[in-house]
This record gives C-alpha cells, structure tokens and sequence, in this order.
C-alpha cells in the first residue's frame, strides 16, 4: 500500500508544481490556494476512487485516513506561504 501510494503521490506532486507555476501572476494568494485546495483534494480522493474502486459505500478505517490526509494537505496549502517573487542575483 505504502509503494501504492508512494507511486500515485509522485504524478499528482508534478501536477501540483505544475499547477502552481502557472498560477504564479494569474491570481492573488487568496485565489491561488482555493485552486490549489481543491485540486489537492480532489486527488487525493480520485486516487483513493481509482485503488478502491469505486465510491465509499460505507465509513471505515480506511476512508478516515484518506480524509485525514486530504485536509492536511490543503491546511499545508493554506498553512505555507506562497513565493510569487522570482529569485534574481
């Protein structure tokens, strides 16, 4: 489970990055995590639907983790500061 996981987080950590390049002078801080948020939550959850195929059905041990994992993530989305400068020497 942990190689799973391992291998699922690394694509959706490139999207991330990706992502929040992009954003980087499109929007305002405020903005940029509510995208950021959401996109994190919801692939977590979509990784989640794909190993366990399908939707929960019923609370468990397992999908308490998975909502665990998720809120942490966006509160360290919310929680860090975003650097819109580019570093120059």
């Amino acid at each position: 489970m942990i190689i799973v996981g391992l291998l699922s987080s690394m694509p959706a950590m490139i999207i991330f990055w990706i992502i929040k390049s992009s954003l980087k002078s499109k929007f305002s801080n405020s903005k940029e995590k509510i995208i950021l948020s959401l996109y994190s939550f919801l692939s977590v959850w979509i990784t989640f639907y794909i190993v366990d195929n399908g939707f929960i059905t019923r609370w468990s041990e397992q999908t308490i983790w998975v909502l665990i994992y998720s809120l942490t993530i966006v509160l360290g989305v919310w929680i860090f500061e975003l650097n819109k400068k580019e570093i120059t020497e």
